[in-house]
């Protein structure tokens, strides 16, 4: 196995590149050091073809990083931060975790867990929380919407902190994706509360849409799998006891973005053209090779480019 992280800025030999696999057995130690922004990241295993059971089996879960300033920007205290791993499963009827994803369309299961829990239900106080939520699926996409028609006040995504919360009827979270909310209790009566759904969606057009649909059976699972884009409960908050209303804060620290007149290639931007064929993902025509570096993946150290990436798997 190997171990990735999302989001987090490492070496090379820390990023759980194949080359670096650890055999059956074996040991390796992870040694890193952050410097990235405050935020929600996650981590998973790497090894190839083996990423999805291993997830399935458990190797996976956040990485929060902090800086100590988080009372200064308003945000709530530890105990009204709450991290939300959103995955789906199958158990089957001998109470065991059954994985047999599809080789096109992965792993769609028949129920949701939050933390390891099906219908799961979380005891809040009537006040403000950060909630920290993962998309730690194998291929569902969530819908994520409150249940009482609220709009959802998003402070973060995978990068950090956004520079100013912005507000969204919905959230889209594909798999791998985190999101943060600012979630508020108060004037909620005890006992009342909401719940975290998934809104109904259609999967989009193309190949994979036409496939996730049912032209070609909807999985190894069809039939005991939710549908992508179905309509369901992901977890409820029931209100117990008091707490501490915050006023939403109005900004952040803003998000250092490059100049554009830093941009060496605006007339050329690299192109990467994602593709597939006989099952198996191109970049640009090529598959991937373990020591082979092609000319348009040789850049320059500290330099500042213009990268654009083109779908063509239909």
């Amino acid at each position: 196995t190997t171990v990735h992280w999302h989001g987090l800025d490492v070496a090379e030999e820390n990023d759980g590149h194949p080359r670096f696999v650890v055999d059956d057995g074996g040991h390796r130690q992870y040694d890193l050091r952050i410097g990235d922004r405050p935020g929600t990241y996650w981590y998973h295993p790497h090894p190839d073809g083996r990423t999805g059971y291993q997830v399935q089996a458990g190797t996976a879960g956040l990485f929060i990083v902090t800086d100590g300033d988080d009372a200064v920007r308003g945000l709530p205290a530890a105990e009204f931060d709450l991290p939300l791993v959103i995955q789906d499963r199958i158990i089957d009827a001998s109470a065991q975790l059954a994985y047999d994803p599809d080789p096109m369309l992965g792993f769609l299961g028949d129920r949701i867990l939050v933390n390891g829990r099906t219908d799961a239900s979380f005891d809040v106080r009537a006040g403000s929380y950060r909630l920290r939520l993962l998309n730690g699926s194998n291929a569902r996409i969530y819908k994520l919407g409150w249940s009482d028609g609220r709009p959802m006040q998003v402070i973060g995504t995978d990068g950090g902190l956004l520079a100013a919360p912005v507000t969204r009827p919905y959230v889209m979270l594909a798999p791998g994706e985190r999101v943060e909310l600012w979630a508020d209790f108060a004037g909620m009566g005890e006992g009342n509360g909401a719940s975290v759904n998934s809104q109904p969606f259609t999967i989009g057009g193309g190949m994979m849409g036409m496939m996730g649909g049912g032209l070609m059976g909807g999985g190894r699972s069809a039939g005991r799998s939710l549908p992508n884009g179905a309509s369901f409960r992901i977890c409820r908050f029931a209100v117990k006891g008091k707490g501490t209303r915050l006023p939403a804060p109005r900004h952040f620290s803003p998000l250092a973005w490059r100049p554009p007149e830093e941009v060496v290639n605006r007339a050329e931007p690299r192109r990467f053209a994602v593709s597939m064929a006989m099952m198996r993902w191109m970049l640009n025509g090529e598959l991937f090779a373990m020591d082979d570096v092609a000319a348009n993946e040789r850049i320059r150290l500290g330099v500042t480019e213009d990268w654009e990436f083109a779908s063509t798997a239909g």
